[in-house]
Parts: C-alpha cells; sequence; structure tokens
C-alpha cells in the first residue's frame, strides 16, 4: 500500500482490512458527529467529544450504543474504529437531541426500583427514572430502562431537589400507587 497523504479537514485512510479505518481530522469552526465503536484523541490544539474535553495525547472511547457524539475545537484529531466513524455535523448549535419516546404506559405501571421495590418518577425529556427514596437514578437507553443496581447513579441533594420540583411542578406521577 502506498504512503498515503491527507486531503481537506478529514480524512480517512486506506486500510488493508475493510472492517478498520484511520482517520484524520482538522478541527477548527466545522464540527463532527463520531460513531462508534471508536477510540479518539487529540494531538495538537484542544477539542471536546460530546461536551467533555479532550486532553492532547490520551485517548476517548466512543461505545457503539451511545449513538452519535458531536468532536469540536481547533487542532489535530484521530480516531480508530470500526468503518466510516466520522461525518461533518453541519446543523449548528452543536446539539446532538432527540425528541424522547415515551415508554409503554404498562411498563410503567409496573415499573419500580429494583432495591427498594417503590415506585420511581420517570422523565422523558431527560431519559431517566429517578427513585427520590434512594436518591438514585436509572438511565434509559434506546427506550430501554437500565433497572440494574449496579449501573443506577447517586445523585446529591441539590439534584434530588430539582428533580423533584419538577416533578411537582410537572405533574410527574409515580410509576405506580404504593
Amino acid at each position: 500500500m502506498p504512503v498515503q497523504r491527507p486531503s481537506g479537514p478529514i480524512h480517512t485512510y486506506d486500510s488493508p482490512v475493510a472492517e478498520f479505518s484511520l482517520t484524520r481530522a482538522e478541527l477548527s469552526a466545522e464540527a463532527f458527529l463520531v460513531d462508534g465503536p471508536a477510540i479518539v484523541f487529540v494531538t495538537q490544539g484542544s477539542a471536546s467529544l460530546g461536551g467533555s474535553p479532550l486532553e492532547v495525547g490520551v485517548p476517548a472511547f466512543v461505545p457503539a450504543s451511545s449513538g452519535p457524539i458531536p468532536l469540536t475545537g481547533s487542532g489535530l484529531a484521530w480516531g480508530a474504529g470500526v468503518g466510516a466513524m466520522w461525518r461533518p455535523f453541519v446543523d449548528p448549535p452543536l446539539v446532538v437531541k432527540e425528541r424522547p419516546m415515551a415508554l409503554d404506559p404498562k411498563l410503567l405501571e409496573i415499573l419500580a426500583c429494583p432495591e427498594d421495590k417503590g415506585p420511581l418518577l420517570y422523565f422523558a425529556d431527560e431519559a431517566v427514572l429517578f427513585n427520590p427514596r434512594l436518591k438514585r437514578t436509572y438511565r434509559i437507553d434506546n427506550d430501554i430502562p437500565v433497572m440494574l443496581i449496579d449501573e443506577a447513579s447517586t445523585v446529591d441533594d441539590a439534584e434530588c431537589d430539582r428533580l423533584q420540583a419538577k416533578a411537582e411542578a410537572d405533574g410527574v406521577a409515580p410509576t405506580f400507587a404504593a
């Protein structure tokens, strides 16, 4: 395979393995969406991946289940992954937001916290189920509640108060009557 020279702000190098790609991106005003699985790192300048800063030379992993994540900043970024993993993101502002899909009401009627077996508060716009008794949230991935205790996130008092106030303001009812 001959030596390849990058051309343009984004260049994917030819690979003898069709399933693998190595991509170089010059970051400036243009942003890119990164599809996983991929490993991304910055060699010059500064960048953020999905709003989280990337340190120069420190790789970040983008799992396949995360969906497309915006890569922004200025400098030089590299990515290694499966297939064509980067594409231009041309719709500022740089927000990847999908319309939340409501969980099935029949599911909500029976959904309970796996630890204390009590009702939860469902926030479709944040894709989360909240247990105010344990100050714990359970994320919803691709419209599927992840009801594993080890995968839950404990929230601090301020976040607990925010979610409870939001539930009251929005009229969010518990998943079932305790």
